[in-house]
């Protein structure tokens, strides 16, 4: 039977447990569900902290298999190739930008006429990198791509860096799954609610939240839940430090499990996430589609495309701006409810799984014609 391949570096050292675990996301469903509709075997190749080869299955993906080869052993991997190739109908790499990585697979696949297909996943610019901006840059526009039969970014923001290629190149919108995230029953409070949810690290700049509701006025009128793995230990110390010192109400509420996750976000009375470079962020859709309104920071890449200033939630540039958002909202919430409403409609008319799956369905299909 033919076959469907996902190539992925990986996320850091996380076992292969976890991947046949994880519910995945609107790109995992959308693969498996074109795996299934077009008669293909899907296949998820990821690179892993282990020493053998191995196999496995996810219980919510039925129509894929999951591949793990060790990293730091690419033979096994060409070994890989070698074999699987042969069937394949399309490769898509998510590597980018990973030279030693998806250079090697890329010239495989189109030395056996295999499709090519790069989905971008972060927002890579190449400036003010040097040498090895100019390095890269030249890769990418002489060498690489002009391999692949077509790119799929996030957002047009991120698509606009490939202008310069003339394959197609599409956006993908990594929807959510409504039957679990939704509105659920809300509590009120009389205190301005606000939760960030994502991996509590640097780039994510929580203590701009922080900062932002230091002002005396706030402090006492807004509690604020962070829900997340730590990823950099010291980054969560610090945190927990500023917090302290300037006396903001608030829960480390950790990991929370994707099932439960509904609740905290229509417990809350915004989501807030200043990352400057978000490629999308999924957190905001989740957020909105349990009727919750967003704010991103201006000019980052997924809240552009995702938030209408006052319609949906807003976009500020900085910490004085985003203060300046917490005192309007502390002195009267009521715009929050009909931004909540429009949440709840922009999800449902962009960002589900099926719009997800019909979008890689056009790319997929158009790549095979």
């Amino acid at each position: 039977m033919h076959e469907l391949i996902s190539f992925n570096a990986g996320y850091g050292d996380l076992p292969a447990d976890f991947y046949l675990q994880d519910h995945g996301d609107a790109f995992w469903y959308a693969f498996d569900r074109y795996a299934k509709e077009s008669g293909l075997v899907g296949i998820h190749v990821f690179l892993a902290p282990q020493s053998q080869i191995s196999w496995g299955k996810n219980p919510h993906f039925p129509h894929t298999r999951f591949l793990f080869i060790p990293r730091g052993k690419p033979w096994l991997l060409f070994s890989y190739l070698t074999k699987h190739l042969k069937r394949a109908k399309i490769l898509q790499i998510n590597t980018f930008p990973t030279p030693w990585a998806e250079f090697p697979v890329a010239v495989s696949a189109k030395l056996m006429g295999v499709k090519l297909v790069e989905f971008v996943h972060e927002v890579y610019d190449f400036r003010e990198m040097g040498l090895r901006e100019k390095i890269l840059r030249t890769y990418y526009r002489r060498i690489y791509l002009p391999m692949v039969d077509a790119i799929v970014t996030y957002t047009e923001y991120q698509k606009n860096f490939f202008t310069y290629v003339p394959q197609p190149t599409y956006v993908f919108p990594s929807g959510v799954e409504l039957n679990v995230f939704k509105l659920c029953e809300k509590k009120p409070s009389k205190k301005l609610r606000i939760i960030f949810v994502g991996a509590i690290h640097p780039n994510k700049r929580i203590e701009d939240i922080v900062y932002a509701i230091s002002a005396p006025e706030l402090r006492n009128n807004v509690n604020l839940w962070i829900v997340g793995h730590i990823a950099e230990r010291k980054y969560y110390e610090f945190l927990k430090r500023e917090l302290q010192r300037i006396g903001v109400n608030h829960e480390f509420l950790g990991f929370i499990p994707r099932n439960r996750l509904p609740q905290f976000y229509s417990n809350a009375d915004v989501f807030v996430n200043m990352r400057p470079d978000e490629a999308f962020g999924k957190v905001f859709v989740e957020a909105m589609a349990c009727g919750i309104p967003v704010i991103g920071k201006k000019g980052s890449p997924g809240p552009e495309e995702l938030i209408r200033n006052g319609w949906n939630g807003y976009l500020v540039k900085d910490v004085e701006e985003l203060r300046s958002v917490f005192r309007t909202l502390v002195k009267n919430k009521k715009p929050l409810e009909k931004m909540s409403k429009n949440c709840l409609k922009l999800v449902r008319d962009r960002y589900t799984y099926e719009h997800a799956y019909s979008k890689l369905k056009e790319i997929y299909d158009a790549v095979l014609q």
